[in-house]
């Protein structure tokens, strides 16, 4: 997507990142404050995790159901914030026509926070309960092992998540620490803001102007202290940590290391093509995925680790994982200026596919888009390659079987030793292959059949196929894990040919996209056609193995995450595929002209399965179970309560996502800040396996599942009352929100999606005359009918059987 940047510093010293995107119809906006849990007051570990909680919970000037998430969450938009170690950021996107008011709302609680002594109560016990969420995470304690490889600032090592013990007895005093904390800290020279979003440069520097200028400025200006950051005495670390083994390899690198030579190094790492590093890593056996991390980042020192992560990982392997990436890392040093332009034009095009928000976060957080490949930037990744060397290393391996002592490390159970590295392998190195290379053109000849393929929105230019299985069956068994698998390659090669292709859950479903021009989508249905043909049994093996990762996971996993992922497959369970590679599936093609749409037709004929079949595409049959409980290890209970959407016609659908919107801040407000059952409450409308309707999420330390769930039966009932007496403007406010939303998304897959689930009548449009024509006694009569109809209702649950207290709640 087309883009134009520039950078402002206003007068109070703020730094202002503008990103102007003509085409895009969402905006969002990220405050950066340079200050984190490594800065806090030793006296209180927690503090600044605490201070992000609250601002969130009103502002001079907006507050109750007018303060950024509540309003945020009543538009339909997103909103979050993260304390890292060094810096603490908030951010919200919402449609460009409700950016300003929340930048305006965003503004005003940095600067004038309320901090009251009610709001203060709430989220202490709100972080105490993430923080006994975290205690068994795995990621989290993966970080904190990590950690101990490195000695620097007093912080590093010490408690920072924050609890009702770290927060102490003495509620005044807290409070005096949070006042005195953000007035030393939270000032306009320690912050940056980023803009980004559908208007001109002039637009948003008057944005950046109107709102930037009013965050305080400092006459003493204070900035956290800084500290070298080194290796500690032991690199070297085994810790025990549930789910799919892992070997992270860690480099500590100057501060001098461009961030933008990160992004590219990340780029090069999760190229899927053969003979690439993640390739040939795949093809021994020795790992399944691998992940760049900045595991650590402050104006001292970086922190970056390669996680490689395998069901079959095993201690022995890591050396020659070592072994083999070390070359690789030698073989990337020769490399010409014409293979560094063109990984980081693979890095651009990710960059520009992302959300609004989500490309800001990575601006953020330590992986800014690579822009001109000069010489500066040569010079900054030639540094960033010397460094990735054994002698700046230090090695964590993370597994379930990891034997030593008991320790409590950053206020977290862990049971640590040393990891003792093996003598490094010898073998012969492979040959890497390195991109661009020239490919084989394929024959001109096509099959003679064709299949019907819809042509949504034809253009000149490239098009998208989406593929998947018909509606009615699924891709069970770990048969989509295998297609992923099968498929990996070929995702590679098209990213280097200008092209994507992905397989992936979308919605709850697993969808191939497939996106380029004639000749790569050409490429990419040929062999496609070929791989599924005849799946290699190395494929169904890893496939087999990620199904067995996916269920093992929903022990170890935070309780309502494995809900989340297990609520696709409750909604699928009666799909009729017997576990094996479905025979009839679906595909569309959005964009791309009619030439290109005849060419696809035919060479979709020779796919291995009907496509497109009139007698297969069915809609899902209704289940015979719709209860689900998992068991966990986690001492918190879950619930997912889905209520879909039966009758989806324009007038049902317009009112059951404006009652979303509705609901969302006020189940928020009423169970996580009034009620405080615990860390995780959500409303939102939701769309899975064909489904969509509206879905809640509650996770509780003390509560059961069977209570959550009485609560939420009470929040609906009472929820009665409050929509009979929305005013006309109130109304009116939500349906111009629900309108907003409306605008084709920004991102490709997306609209491609919408198009087709319209096409083929899944998904009516909605459009201003459903929207603005719903009146208050629809929205009632419609929310009535979700409250009664507890038969249709799916619930998914974690924890000890709560059957009394489900009886209690009326279901049936």
């Amino acid at each position: 997507m087309p883009q134009e940047r520039a950078t402002l510093h206003l007068p109070n010293g703020l730094q202002v990142h503008l990103i102007c995107r003509p085409k895009a119809t969402r905006a969002a906006a990220l405050v950066q404050v340079g200050v984190g849990s490594h800065n806090e007051p030793e006296a209180w570990p927690g503090l600044a995790h605490l201070l992000e909680h609250l601002l969130f919970a009103g502002s001079e000037g907006f507050q109750g159901a007018d303060r950024l998430m509540a309003w945020v969450q009543a538009t339909g938009g997103q909103v979050n914030a993260t304390t890292l170690a060094t810096a603490t950021a908030f951010f919200f996107e919402a449609s460009a026509q409700q950016f300003e008011p929340g930048l305006a709302r965003l503004v005003d609680m940095l600067a004038s926070p309320l901090l009251t002594p009610e709001a203060q109560q709430q989220e202490t016990a709100i972080i105490d309960a993430e923080y006994r969420l975290l205690r068994t995470h795995a990621e989290t304690l993966r970080a904190a092992a990590l950690m101990q490889t490195l000695q620097g600032p007093p912080g590093l090592h010490r408690f920072h998540v924050g609890s009702l013990a770290s927060f102490g007895p003495d509620p005044d005093a807290l409070q005096q620490a949070l006042r005195e904390y953000h007035h030393r800290f939270y000032h306009a020279a320690n912050m940056t803001l980023w803009l980004q979003g559908p208007f001109t440069s002039a637009e948003l520097s008057h944005l950046a102007h109107r709102y930037g200028e009013q965050l305080p400025a400092s006459g003493q200006p204070h900035f956290p202290a800084v500290h070298p950051v080194t290796f500690a005495g032991r690199r070297n670390l085994a810790v025990k940590v549930h789910g799919v083994p892992q070997l992270q390899l860690a480099f500590l690198l100057p501060p001098t290391v461009p961030a933008t030579a990160l992004t590219l190094l990340r780029q090069w790492v999760r190229d899927e093509a053969a003979q690439g590093l993640l390739a040939t890593l795949r093809a021994r056996g020795l790992c399944d995925e691998v992940r760049v991390l900045i595991a650590y980042c402050s104006t001292e020192a970086w922190m970056i680790s390669l996680a490689f992560s395998g069901s079959d990982l095993n201690p022995s392997m890591h050396a020659e994982i070592e072994a083999l990436f070390h070359q690789w890392r030698q073989a990337l040093v020769p490399l010409s200026h014409t293979h560094l332009q063109h990984y980081a034009q693979l890095a651009r095009r990710h960059a520009d596919q992302q959300t609004p928000l989500d490309h800001l976060r990575e601006q953020a957080f330590g992986f800014p888009p690579v822009s001109d490949v000069d010489a500066a930037f040569i010079t900054g990744w030639q540094q960033l390659l010397a460094h990735l060397t054994p002698a700046r290393m230090a090695r964590v391996w993370a597994a379930p079987d990891v034997e030593g002592e008991a320790v409590c490390i950053q206020g977290f159970p862990l049971v640590l030793t040393a990891f003792s590295p093996a003598v490094p392998a010898v073998f012969s190195a492979p040959a890497w292959r390195f991109h661009p290379v020239a490919y084989d053109d394929l024959p001109a000849a096509l099959p003679v059949e064709m299949v019907e393929l819809p042509h949504l929105h034809a253009a000149e230019g490239e098009g998208i196929v989406l593929l998947r299985a018909a509606a009615g069956s699924d891709l069970s068994g770990g048969w989509g894990h295998t297609v992923r698998y099968a498929l990996q390659t070929l995702a590679g090669d098209m990213a280097h040919r200008g092209g994507e292709l992905t397989f992936a859950r979308y919605q709850g479903i697993w969808l191939l996209t497939c996106r380029g021009d004639a000749a790569t989508l050409s490429f990419a249905l040929h062999h496609l056609t070929r791989t599924l043909g005849h799946i290699p049994e190395s494929a169904k093996g890893q496939g087999a193995r990620a199904a067995r990762q996916e269920r093992d996971a929903r022990r170890t996993e935070i309780p309502i995450r494995a809900l989340l992922n297990q609520l696709p497959h409750a909604l699928t369970a009666h799909a009729d595929n017997q576990g094996a590679l479905p025979t009839h599936w679906a595909a569309c093609l959005y964009g791309g002209d009619p030439a290109l749409h005849h060419r696809l037709s035919h060479l979709l004929s020779a796919f291995p399965g009907t496509v497109n079949a009139p007698s297969a595409l069915t809609p899902p049959s209704e289940p015979a179970c719709r209860e689900w409980a998992l068991t966990s290890d986690s001492h918190d209970h879950a619930l997912l309560l889905f209520c879909p959407l039966r009758d989806v016609t324009a007038t049902a659908l317009a009112a059951w996502r404006l009652l979303a919107m509705f609901y969302e801040p006020r189940f928020f407000q009423r169970l996580r800040v009034e009620m405080n059952i615990g860390y995780v409450v959500s409303c939102r409308f939701h769309h899975s396996a064909d489904r969509q309707g509206i879905l809640f999420a509650l996770q509780s330390p003390h509560l059961t599942a069977g209570q959550l769930l009485r609560h939420t039966h009470d929040f609906l009932d009472s929820m009665t009352a409050e929509i009979a007496a929305l005013s006309t403007d109130a109304l009116l406010t939500y349906q111009d929100a629900l309108l907003a939303l409306q605008h084709p998304a920004d991102n490709l897959i997306d609209r491609a999606w919408a198009a087709w689930q319209k096409a083929s009548g899944h998904v009516p449009v909605l459009q201003d005359a459903e929207i603005h024509g719903l009146a208050l006694p629809t929205l009632l009569a419609s929310h009535h009918q979700l409250c009664h109809e507890h038969t249709s209702w799916w619930v998914l649950s974690t924890g000890q059987d709560n059957s009394g207290d489900r009886e209690k709640a009326g279901e049936s």
